[in-house]
């Protein structure tokens, strides 16, 4: 091509073209347009040797321009490969040009040109990118970015932490590949709610509440989801509101235990009012049928009598007993027998006006135990009565209780002829004022202050959702935690 021509198309270029011997490492030619690429003339920098050249190199690209360079002339490649790096301008500022390079052997050509702008809009996103994880990161919760199809664009380092699963192996993974870690059935449910969302092209955002078992527990988590860009991306926020919620479960729990308390103290002043009007024409009624069974004629009718009055003595006693509260009570050593009896004895009536036959299998009546009596008979009352209720409109009725020694805890179980618990109802059924009764026939405290009255005794009720039938357990330690209680063997 004539140099002219050349010469002509080169000024019509915004960058420059060069060449560069690689024996000497001299500039064998220039375009002029390089005066508008970094202010200096092509005559000038021809006369700069190699070293000097390297000066006006960012010292932080240096390395990476030469073993480019190195890498095209060792290899002899022939396709072009591209460099960016920082040159010090004549005004002593750094401007950043990107170069395309190749070689025939003896020369390295190339063409450079000032993309300074572009990395600027580059560097400000980086920038603004930097920023925007910094700001997930900061967020007091789990983030991830999930494209329309359920598969993550990427997560946050909380997240990143909690799973112990880094942050690009989540790139490209479905929406619940961690489910080996959790409970399937919640993170199904969470699946399916999010799919919805997603295929729901009106709904931008939307929010739900879950709760998570993996192997750090139980956790309950807010879910705030909400679609971003042109192809409908998800970014999706959970905050762990775990500890919210026991605040929440505690409230209750203390609610239902006030208004049980108030409840007890208008029932046990009542009751104590009763008992007393009852007992002295009792005592007499008794001390009569002993007289009259002295007599060999009326002993029959006279013994009768006596039991009949025991028999009314003992109600009076267990109603004295179920209707005060306990919760001041000292811990006292106590026979598991001596409370399982009275509460048995005060429960008799119940059972037998509704047709169901009570059984006690047997074990070691020598047992003792340390607890406030009057509240565990309490909530073994309260078993019995969850047991009757339940078992009313079927054909066979019956109760058994249990009791087992497991060495460090005792156990008393009320299994009935029921079927069992639904899974759904059975992780609400120790809320508080949840109740499957008809209205005005339950309260929905039950459960719950009997979970307050073991927890209290360092002890659980549960359910056992291995039993064919429905059984409840209450377990404790046979010995209080810094207890100082005193024998109370009571007859």
């Amino acid at each position: 091509m004539n140099p002219e021509y050349f010469s002509a198309l080169e000024s019509c270029i915004s960058g420059a073209f060069f060449s560069v011997n690689i024996n000497s490492k001299k500039i064998t030619h220039l375009s002029d347009q390089v005066w508008a690429v970094t202010g200096y003339s092509s005559e000038d920098l021809k006369k700069l040797d190699f070293e000097k050249i390297k000066e006006l190199i960012h010292k932080d690209d240096i390395n990476k321009i030469f073993s480019e360079i190195n890498h095209i002339i060792k290899n002899k490649l022939e396709e072009s490969v591209k460099v960016t790096f920082r040159l010090l301008t004549q005004e002593e500022s750094w401007v950043w040009l990107e170069a395309s390079i190749k070689s025939n052997g003896e020369h390295l050509f190339g063409y450079i040109q000032d993309v300074s702008e572009n990395k600027g809009l580059e560097l400000g996103y980086m920038n603004q990118s930097s920023h925007l994880m910094t700001l997930m990161n900061a967020i007091p919760g789990y983030v991830s970015w999930l494209k329309s199809d359920l598969t993550y664009i990427g997560v946050n380092e909380s997240l990143s932490t909690v799973s112990g699963v880094t942050h690009e192996a989540f790139i490209g993974k479905p929406y619940g590949f961690l489910s080996l870690n959790v409970d399937e059935k919640t993170e199904n449910k969470t699946k399916l709610w999010l799919k919805k969302f997603s295929d729901n092209k009106s709904e931008k955002s939307t929010q739900t509440e879950t709760q998570i078992i993996g192997p750090f527990g139980t956790r309950h988590f807010l879910l705030s989801a909400a679609k971003y860009g042109d192809q409908d991306n998800i970014v999706l926020i959970g905050i762990d509101h775990t500890k919210l919620k026991e605040l929440e479960k505690e409230v209750e729990t203390e609610k239902a235990r006030n208004i049980h308390q108030a409840r007890m103290a208008a029932l046990g002043e009542m009751a104590s009012g009763i008992a007393h009007e009852i007992n002295n024409p009792l005592q007499i009624i008794i001390s009569v049928g002993d007289e009259i069974a002295k007599n060999p004629l009326f002993k029959k009718p006279g013994e009768m009598l006596v039991r009949a009055g025991d028999r009314i003595a003992k109600i009076v006693k267990g109603l004295k007993t179920f209707s005060r509260d306990g919760e001041q009570d000292p811990i006292e050593t106590v026979l598991i027998s001596n409370v399982l009896k009275e509460t048995i004895d005060f429960a008799q009536v119940n059972f037998k006006k509704k047709d169901v036959l009570l059984t006690i299998e047997p074990y070691d009546e020598t047992i003792d135990v340390e607890c406030r009596s009057v509240q565990i008979s309490q909530v073994i009352m309260n078993l019995f009565n969850n047991a009757i209720d339940a078992i009313e409109g079927l054909s066979e009725k019956w109760v058994k209780v249990s009791v087992k020694d497991l060495g460090r805890d005792i156990e008393i179980a009320v299994t009935d002829s029921g079927p069992g618990i639904p899974p759904e109802i059975a992780e609400k059924i120790m809320n508080p004022f949840f109740t499957t009764k008809s209205a005005g026939k339950g309260t929905g405290l039950g459960l719950s202050i009997s979970t307050g009255i073991l927890k209290a005794h360092h002890g659980v009720v549960g359910l056992d959702e291995t039993s064919k039938n429905t059984r409840f357990y209450i377990r404790w330690p046979k010995l209080q935690p810094n207890s100082t209680s005193q024998k109370s063997y009571r007859d």
